[in-house]
């Protein structure tokens, strides 16, 4: 009887485990000086949801990207509809994420994308290696009792890759005469094989005569 109260109440246990409403981050790359799209997920079978709030803890120098209007860039996944409205902030050591619904409306279906949110590297985190970031205080309100639900904090895995120097065109490390030289040649259109991202050193998407210009001045 003790044998079969234990393997029942193992059972159970696995059962509530395998069932239980999740958040979902996977792990992913990331290069130095560049930006990665992550999405956070969200599995619940077993309840329905209105709103959230949740803490994204990230290591050092690696933050959350915003665009030319310096508004944080973030979107709704499939599952928000347009009574959702999702923001998100710098906090220390992370971003924090809240997302609100308009008449109560439900976060439809059990699993899927909540939202994508866009972070970036500085070109001062090592490369090469991989570092651990985490969701915290995940709260959801749910439909019909507009409680909070706290959720398990949830851990992923950042893996840095080296990413090129605007201007680096032989990707040494240093800028100088022989990356001035290429780019002088990628502007003739001698060279029609080359890394975009080096050699749109003034990154406003082209390559021309003001890069080589930035170049230069950079190179002083």
């Amino acid at each position: 009887m003790k044998k079969l109260l234990i393997a029942l109440t193992a059972f159970l246990l696995t059962t509530a485990t395998a069932f239980a409403d999740e958040v979902v981050v996977k792990d992913f790359t990331i290069k130095q000086g560049g930006t990665a799209v992550v999405e956070i997920e969200l599995n619940n079978p077993k309840e329905t949801y209105t709103a959230f709030q949740m803490d994204m803890l990230l290591p050092e120098g690696i933050t959350l990207a915003t665009g030319e209007d310096g508004e944080a860039l973030i979107e709704n996944g499939s599952r928000l509809g347009s009574g959702h409205t999702i923001a998100c902030s710098a906090i220390e050591g992370g971003v924090r994420l809240v997302c609100v619904a308009a008449m109560s409306d439900a976060i439809s279906g059990t699993s899927g994308a909540l939202c994508t949110i866009t972070l970036q590297a500085d070109r001062s985190v090592a490369a090469g290696q991989s570092y651990e970031g985490e969701l915290v205080d995940v709260y959801f309100t749910t439909l019909e009792t507009a409680r909070n639900l706290q959720l398990d904090d949830v851990s992923f895995i950042i893996t840095v890759e080296s990413g090129s120097l605007p201007g680096d065109l032989d990707a040494d490390g240093d800028l100088d005469q022989t990356d001035l030289n290429a780019l002088v040649n990628i502007v003739l259109k001698k060279v029609t094989d080359y890394n975009q991202h080096s050699a749109d050193v003034n990154e406003d998407g082209k390559v021309d005569i003001a890069d080589v210009t930035k170049l230069v001045n950079m190179m002083r």
